[in-house]
């Protein structure tokens, strides 16, 4: 009893601030000098009652500045709160002691639960807040209860012994305290607002006792003035019914969904929102509440009535708010909206308006562009932004070992030049196929280059690795792409530990990725050059005979010029493989029984290029690859691709250049008849020194009449 004595003597102290507190309010407007001068106040008052304690033990006291503290806050706000607060933080600071930490901490958590309270009134009210018994007492009530936790930062010998002598005195005194002297500020203030309120009240009556005395004029004046009003009163009433009619309007007419939403219910909308939703009339959708045309979850995972409930709280606390929402149209399908809600006033009333827009298309196509952002469009693989993303979130120590495979499709150049890219698409495709089979189906691959892949294996050692590659081959060996067998090389490397930095371990796969390739490769090229010349003979036969033939011309032109024998065998399989090129050429071209217009003549001209792409992919055909490209250049400059002159052009070029258009005049063309072999002599006489080497031209016309001589014979 006597600690609850002592503790309102010390309180009474406090008291007569706060009488003080409200004189200075009632003669001081409110503004920030105010709240300083309370801060300073409160802050004295509590030094006050901090220098005459109830002292429990030495360094261990109790006053009221918990209460003064927390009313400062509490009544003028964070700045009255502060200073308050830091005078008192100081002086218990200064004055030390067991219960400094507690003192410390019962001074901070007051100022917070007051500024908290502050701000909590001026968030629930517009203008003025309205201070409560019942506001005082929770705040008294929070604030000591935290005080008397508190007690537990005291040494361990005192903590329970204080709380015993001095818990229930503070919960019972402390949170009446706080009402009390929290009354009479709030007495004082509304006094002050009272007398505000008169002397507002009196300058009005003066302000009316002046317009009384005026003059006449005036009083017609005002009353000419009223008239006026009411007729912009009239105007008003008819522009507001202008435009509720043209709101009726813009309403129905919409075409976007529209409703109008009062207590999570469908108080009206358009016959574009019905008819969005799947019902014949509108009437059949009033009434309805939101979750009757919501799925039970939605997109995020969580229910649609806590979803609503949380987006119905934020539109009502900031006015408006856009969201993407799943309707259920009334045949049970679900798609998915954009949904601008407002709140407004209609009719005086606080409603929700609603505008629908179903953007299913649009979220599909969002999706299928973030599927292509991380793929690879033509073979469906994982592409190089993903491989790299997933390449640093698997270097991790639980993901070792962690191999890595590079792979590259051998002769891809060489199908694309010779069959088009279509097919080489098409070899890219099985190639991601085979490997697809040859892995499991956690394993990441991707496509990182034209021709190149790489799978990540974590979690695997060398020997799965190995195995998994020939499981690749072992598949790749079943495809062919237009009679070419699939190839692919590969190469891979094995992160042990942690120190290893994964870049350099994909360098070294890569590396021995490309090893495998030097000798791979040109086996692969060769296999591939046999197989067009294959394709090109299949589809059209026709040029299988001209190049039989002009590879013996060419042979017969070697042997008569006296070349050795592997030039002469070097200059015969040019004659073979000189329109290998034409396995690029469109069929309705080739075979073509009409004359070649101007563009389909271009298109024809490409294949001594394309001859020579070809063949330059292959080691040991490098320079049959350059007689093919130049054996449609003339002696005089005049011909293509390159309008070389005269011993400019490679002798096997020119060689090949006059057997190939004797063949083709001597030989069937599906666009003319074949000429005599003597028209066709007259024709290479009459073209040498312009299209062909003269010399040449003799050479051959000798081996022409000398075979023909020993066919007679």
């Amino acid at each position: 009893m006597r600690i609850l004595f002592e503790l309102l003597y010390n309180l009474s102290i406090l008291v007569s601030i706060s009488i003080i507190s409200g004189y200075i309010s009632y003669r001081r407007e409110k503004n920030q000098i105010s709240d300083c001068l309370q801060g300073v106040l409160f802050g004295s008052a509590c030094i006050i009652g901090m220098l005459h304690p109830l002292v429990v033990a030495p360094g261990l006291i109790f006053d009221g500045r918990s209460i003064m503290i927390s009313i400062v806050g509490f009544f003028f706000g964070p700045i009255a709160g502060i200073i308050a607060g830091s005078m008192a933080l100081i002086l218990r600071i200064y004055q030390g002691g067991d219960g400094v930490i507690m003192g410390v901490l019962v001074i901070l958590t007051s100022a917070l639960w007051g500024n908290h309270f502050f701000q909590w009134n001026l968030s629930h009210q517009s203008n003025s807040y309205k201070e409560t018994i019942k506001q005082l007492f929770s705040m008294g009530v929070f604030v000591h209860i935290t005080m008397v936790l508190l007690m537990f930062t005291l040494p361990a010998d005192k903590s329970l012994s204080t709380m015993k002598s001095m818990g229930l005195p503070v919960l019972l005194a402390y949170p009446l305290a706080t009402v009390f002297i929290g009354r009479i500020i709030t007495e004082s203030n509304e006094r002050t607002r009272m007398a505000e309120a008169l002397r507002k009240s009196q300058k009005q009556l003066i302000s009316i006792n002046h317009e009384l005395e005026a003059s006449m004029e005036d009083v017609v004046a005002a009353q000419e003035e009223l008239r006026s009003q009411f007729d912009e009163l009239q105007k008003s009433n008819e522009l507001l019914k202008a435009s509720e009619y043209t709101f009726r309007k813009l309403f129905d007419d919409s075409s976007d969904a529209v409703f109008i939403i009062q207590e999570e219910t469908i108080t009206d909308c358009n016959q574009a929102a019905a008819e969005l939703l799947g019902y014949d009339s509108k009437n059949n959708m009033i009434g309805k509440h939101i979750l009757e045309i919501s799925p039970d979850y939605q997109a995020n995972g969580n229910k649609s009535e806590e979803c609503l409930t949380e987006i119905l709280a934020s539109t009502n606390k900031h006015g408006k708010s856009k969201f993407e929402w799943w309707h259920q149209k009334k045949d049970g399908t679900l798609f998915l909206v954009e949904v601008m809600l407002t709140s407004i006033l209609l009719h005086g009333e606080r409603v929700l308006h609603g505008v629908l827009r179903d953007i299913s298309e649009r979220n599909a196509m969002e999706q299928q562009l973030e599927y292509l952002s991380y793929h690879d469009q033509l073979t469906g693989l994982y592409n190089r932004r993903f491989f790299e993303e997933e390449l640093k979130r698997l270097d991790t120590k639980r993901n070792l070992p962690l191999s890595i495979i590079m792979a590259d499709v051998n002769g891809l150049k060489l199908i694309n030049d010779s069959f088009g890219h279509a097919v080489g698409d098409e070899l890219l495709i099985k190639v991601a196929d085979v490997i697809r089979k040859g892995c499991r189906a956690d394993e990441i691959i991707a496509r990182v280059g034209g021709d190149e892949f790489v799978i990540l294996l974590p979690k695997t050692d060398g020997n799965e690795t190995e195995q998994i590659i020939r499981r690749v081959k072992d598949y790749a060996r079943l495809e062919k792409v237009n009679a070419v067998d699939v190839s692919v090389s590969f190469g891979w490397d094995t992160k042990h530990n942690e120190a290893e930095k994964v870049q350099e371990i994909l360098k070294k796969a890569e590396d021995h990725m490309y090893k495998r390739k030097l000798y791979e490769s040109p086996s692969m090229r060769g296999k591939t050059v046999t197989a067009i010349i294959d394709a090109l003979y299949k589809k059209n036969s026709r040029e299988e005979r001209h190049s039989y033939k002009v590879s013996l011309l060419c042979k017969s032109m070697g042997q008569a010029l006296g070349m050795m024998e592997g030039e002469i065998e070097e200059l015969r399989t040019a004659g073979l493989l000189h329109d290998i090129g034409k396995i690029a050429i469109e069929d309705r071209i080739l075979n073509k029984k009409e004359i070649l217009t101007n563009s389909e003549w271009k298109e024809i001209k490409r294949h001594s290029e394309i001859g020579y792409r070809i063949l330059s992919t292959v080691n040991d055909l490098s320079e049959i690859a350059e007689y093919v490209l130049y054996h449609h250049e003339k002696w005089d400059g005049s011909g293509y691709p390159k309008a070389l002159k005269g011993y400019e052009i490679p002798i096997q070029s020119r060689i090949i250049a006059i057997a190939d258009s004797y063949d083709a005049m001597t030989g069937e063309r599906s666009y003319q008849r074949p000429l005599s072999e003597e028209k066709a002599i007259k024709e290479l006489k009459k073209n040498a020194g312009s299209q062909f080497d003269p010399e040449l031209v003799e050479v051959f016309i000798n081996i022409i009449w000398e075979s023909h001589d020993s066919d007679k014979d």
